[in-house]
């Protein structure tokens, strides 16, 4: 029974850590202000879409502010090329209204992913087939190298067609087309081009490699030690 319990759970924990950890690193890079500007210095955003870096900037923090639900409204008057205008039309709204819906989703899966590996371990620990830190640092050790793994299959399909990878997603979590922008009407497209969408993909993917080996070395660390240790704990 013990055992059956460690198998369930660490699979569980396999699944919602991940999870959480993904989930943390969209966060710490959509809400990175420093990453916006960068990135539109690298693919000079100034001159595909008439905004000045101050203008750059205010943009940038009303995407922060709006799809980390600290402020309803997205659109602002800003100065292209000289005039000043609205930044989007109806359709960019749409579509960004349907994104911080994805957000909104994102929070609570987080939350839930989170509360469920918090539980796992705690099961783990005291009532697994080998119960303590003994018995957290091997589930944790599988919840972190399987997701490990797959994310290297992740980085490799992304690296080799992102464009394929990035229709595919939006196909998936939008039933509508809204997404399908174009350049010479719309200027969200041309504030982030796929360049940007490419770069925040694999950073995301870095941050939560980071988490993992992490999570994994210390796991694998304390194993070690304590497999070392308990012939003299016998004795």
């Amino acid at each position: 029974m013990n055992k059956a319990i460690s198998v369930v759970f660490t699979i569980i924990l396999a699944v919602a850590l991940p999870i959480a950890i993904v989930l943390t690193s969209v966060q710490l890079v959509a809400f990175n202000q420093g990453f916006f500007m960068k990135e539109f210095e690298k693919y000079d955003r100034a001159e595909a879409t008439g905004m000045d870096r101050d203008q750059l900037s205010k943009v940038a923090q009303a995407f922060i502010d709006y799809l980390s639900l600290q402020k309803d409204e997205l659109n602002m008057q800003v100065v292209v090329n000289g005039r000043q205008r609205l930044l989007f039309n109806d359709k960019e709204l749409m579509h960004m209204d349907d994104v911080r819906g994805l957000f909104e989703s994102g929070f609570a899966l987080r939350l839930w992913a989170a509360i469920l590996s918090i539980v796992s371990i705690a099961v783990v620990g005291l009532w697994g087939h080998t119960k303590g830190i003994d018995g957290i640092a091997r589930a944790l050790a599988w919840a972190a190298g399987i997701p490990l793994a797959l994310g290297a299959i992740v980085a490799l399909l992304l690296a080799t067609d992102f464009d394929r990878w990035f229709v595919y997603f939006h196909l998936t979590f939008f039933n509508n087309d809204l997404w399908q922008l174009d350049p010479s009407t719309d200027t969200l497209i041309n504030i982030f081009n796929e360049g940007f969408f490419a770069d925040a993909a694999f950073r995301i993917l870095l941050y939560a490699a980071t988490a993992m080996v992490v999570i994994f070395a210390a796991s694998m660390a304390w194993i070690a030690y304590s497999n070392k240790k308990a012939p003299k704990n016998q004795q």
